[in-house]
């Protein structure tokens, strides 16, 4: 079973707290009060790529085989955590996925 976790994304701060940021000393979960400030949460996808670092929705991975390398955004559709290709979505194998961004501080990676 995988651990339940998120990071948050503070558009207004432009900061990416993470999940320890979010839970120290905090058992109140004051983070998720409207008061703390608009955020955007990421829920942790259970898996990692190449490089052993924890991939979270919002992610921009590369993704490299033996015929191309693209570059696609996490993200959580039908009950679970993957990437919109043409034929709808998929998991890559983890070893050829490697964490370039995330679409909140680099979405020009996507362009």
């Amino acid at each position: 079973m995988r651990k339940i976790k998120f990071r948050a994304w503070g558009p207004n701060s432009k900061y990416m707290w993470a999940w320890e940021e979010l839970i120290a000393n905090d058992t109140s979960m004051r983070w998720m009060q409207p008061s703390f400030g608009e955020k955007v949460l990421m829920q942790f996808t259970g898996l990692k790529d190449k490089n052993g670092k924890e991939i979270y929705e919002g992610d921009i991975c590369e993704i490299s085989n033996t015929w191309t390398v693209f570059k696609r955004e996490v993200i959580f559709k039908d009950a679970g955590f993957g990437f919109q290709g043409t034929n709808g979505m998929f998991i890559p194998n983890k070893e050829l996925m490697e964490i370039i961004g995330n679409i909140h501080e680099n979405p020009e990676l996507l362009a």
